[in-house]
């Protein structure tokens, strides 16, 4: 089924519309309720409501944290709810990441405070150059955030030695002096040195340095680095580059392995990253068991040649197509519950790691599905999340059509549109109207008859889907898999009726 098959008003026309209205209403109310799904919240005291916001205010906070806007690490497992100290603490972090990223100071996570953490944290997403940079420069009103950012990045790849702390100083050239010999050693060839986007483009574009790690593979033996040429300083600081940029592709993987810009270019076996390396051997290449236990003692090129292949593959990320993947694997109550129980301590992590998955995935098979579960439950919750930014918009445009229907009137300046109880219409316009003032007023009521019609549609979609669900499905989990069954269908009617992101009148 899909919304060019189904009527415009199916359950309104339903005598029992009202029952199956309400009836899925408490279904989004219930998940909502308990945090399982949410939108971006759209004041302060919706940011920090935890019961529902709990998943974007533990990420948010982490986020806060790693960049040094937070003393210590707020703890969230196993809490049902956060003291107004936690909060406060909290919002005084906003606060200053707001000012140093030049954004409004509101205290409260919106859609550009949470964009604007969320591409200078995430290993994935795109930077806004518009936004951080003038040209090659630095904007001057987000330098202190950016720079906190390039410092968070750089330690992670072991090119720093601490991440950024509260009381935070300016970066400066001397800072980028690792990854100066990094790029010498390991012949990057951009001769990246200053503070500029350049440079930055560089140190935040994953995919780029781990294919120049893959590249220095030994003429004479293969199974070992390229660098005999440079002094120990100059090796040293590689080494550390290539242990920490291999952590970071693990992590995004779904491995168990810790970012912690550590030097452990010779690990223990046993340790997390030995074990994460032979999981690697086994579920990505196929070795015996034997074999990926020799490989993994220590750190070869291959291990990165094959990320590199991965990262590199020319299939991009089609989410339409991994959304199937994702319906495919989460098929009963008990799975989503496993979920959920599953990713509401993940934090950052829940928002990393989605597109790497599926282009392995593509290159290596849906064998490897089941050893990954996070990813696919991250995947889940991205689709559900949108599909209910969506639902929400489509309620809202049938609530607020009806709420102007019953308020009888909508004012304009110059007109007014009366609304009849036969439902019929009536206009009253002023001789001192003009043409320009005309056309926004019929506009707008076309806006407002569309918007309606699509939430009908969009509603009433997914009701049908739902009842459709096979029985084993119950309460909230029916919910949250007809929102991800039906998001490709939701998305293309959302993209024809683009309006249904802004508010109607």
């Amino acid at each position: 089924m899909s919304f060019k098959d189904h009527p415009s008003y199916d359950f309104l026309d339903s005598k029992d519309a009202i029952s199956k209205v309400v009836s899925f209403d408490a279904l989004v109310t219930d998940a909502s309720d308990k945090g399982i799904i949410s939108d971006l919240p759209s004041s302060d005291k919706e940011t920090y409501d935890f019961k529902k916001q709990r998943l974007r205010i533990q990420t948010f906070a982490s986020r806060l944290y790693l960049l040094g806007y937070l003393k210590e690490k707020i703890v969230f497992k196993g809490k049902e709810s956060i003291s107004d100290e936690i909060i406060e603490t909290v919002k005084n972090a906003v606060h200053k990441f707001q000012i140093e990223a030049g954004l409004k100071q509101d205290n409260w996570v919106g859609e550009k405070t949470w964009n604007a953490l969320d591409e200078i944290v995430s290993f994935e997403s795109e930077m806004n150059e518009d936004f951080w940079f003038d040209g090659e420069e630095i904007r001057e009103n987000r330098k202190y955030a950016l720079h906190r950012a390039i410092q968070l990045r750089l330690w992670a790849l072991g090119m720093h030695d601490h991440k950024p702390k509260l009381n935070f100083e300016l970066l400066k050239e001397s800072d980028l002096e690792s990854f100066v010999s990094v790029q010498l050693v390991l012949h990057f060839r951009i001769n990246a040195h200053e503070l500029n986007k350049r440079t930055v483009s560089y140190i935040f574009d994953q995919d780029f340095l781990t294919h120049k790690i893959a590249s220095r593979r030994g003429e004479e033996n293969e199974q070992s680095f390229q660098f005999k040429d440079y002094d120990e300083v100059h090796k040293n600081r590689a080494r550390k580059f290539i242990i920490n940029t291999l952590k970071v592709e693990l992590w995004l993987l779904g491995f168990e392995v810790d970012i912690d810009g550590a030097y452990d270019f010779e690990y223990k076996r046993g340790s997390k990253l030995f074990k994460a390396l032979k999981s690697f051997y086994i579920k990505f290449q196929d070795k015996k068991k034997n074999r990926a236990r020799k490989l993994a003692k220590r750190i070869i090129p291959n291990v990165f040649t094959e990320i590199d292949a991965i990262n590199q593959n020319q299939v991009g990320f089609d989410e339409d197509d991994f959304c199937d993947d994702v319906v495919e694997e989460m098929n009963s109550s008990e799975k989503i519950n496993t979920m959920w129980d599953s990713i509401k301590e993940k934090g950052t992590r829940l928002w990393d790691g989605v597109k790497r998955f599926w282009r392995a995935i593509k290159k290596i098979g849906k064998k490897i599905v089941r050893f990954f579960i996070d990813n696919i439950y991250k995947g889940f919750l991205r689709f559900a999340t949108r599909t209910y930014h969506y639902l929400k918009n489509g309620f809202r445009a049938i609530v607020n059509s009806i709420s102007n229907y019953v308020k009888g009137e909508i004012k304009f300046e110059n007109c007014t549109y009366f609304f009849r109880k036969d439902m019929d219409a009536q206009i009253v316009i002023s001789n001192n109207i003009e043409n320009e003032q005309v056309n926004y007023i019929v506009g707008a009521f076309q806006y407002q008859s569309k918007a309606f019609n699509v939430g009908c549609k969009l509603v009433s979609f997914l009701i049908d889907v739902i009842k459709k669900l096979a029985t084993g499905f119950l309460g909230w989990a029916k919910f949250l898999f007809s929102m991800v069954r039906s998001y490709k269908d939701v998305k293309q009617i959302v993209k024809d009726f683009h309006f249904l992101a802004v508010n109607p009148i």
